[in-house]
């Protein structure tokens, strides 16, 4: 194979980490960002108090429960190991554990830093065109944030 004149498989993993590093935005390093959303999220608390009590009071058993029965099966696992199936065949209990979890992440305004990794797999789109921007990625992440 060769990826932007490179055929050794050194060359071609140095290529993918530089393509996709030049790609990448970390939205914790963005302080700008975060400030405007601390800002935006304060305002809307601010007057929208009844709004937040509803929306946390809206995550049920009932809803959560229609969500993992939403979920695709047969996919693979993220980093969690976890995949539909184990949602779906869980004990009643641990959706009662995950609305408890949602309401909290809603009430507070905070969400653990696991939910937001992933791990990400280059696939090419074209067989006939060997060049980066003919590869997308894949994302394969925890069932706990879909």
């Amino acid at each position: 194979m060769n990826i932007n004149g490179h055929t050794d498989n050194d060359g071609i993993a140095n290529e993918f980490a530089k393509h996709f590093q030049s790609v990448f935005c970390c939205s914790v390093e963005d302080s700008d960002a975060m400030r405007e959303y601390d800002s935006i999220r304060s305002d809307c608390l601010k007057s929208n108090d009844k709004l937040d009590i509803e929306c946390v009071n809206c995550v049920n058993v009932e809803l959560v429960d229609c969500c993992i029965r939403r979920l695709k099966k047969g996919n693979a696992g993220g980093p969690d190991n976890l995949c539909a199936e184990h949602l779906m065949y869980a004990h009643p209990a641990v959706v009662i554990h995950l609305q408890l979890l949602f309401r909290l992440i809603l009430s507070h305004g905070f969400v653990p830093d696991k939910f937001g990794h992933g791990i990400s797999i280059p696939l090419i789109k074209d067989i006939n065109e060997k060049k980066l921007q003919f590869i997308y990625c894949v994302a394969m992440d925890q069932k706990l944030q879909k």
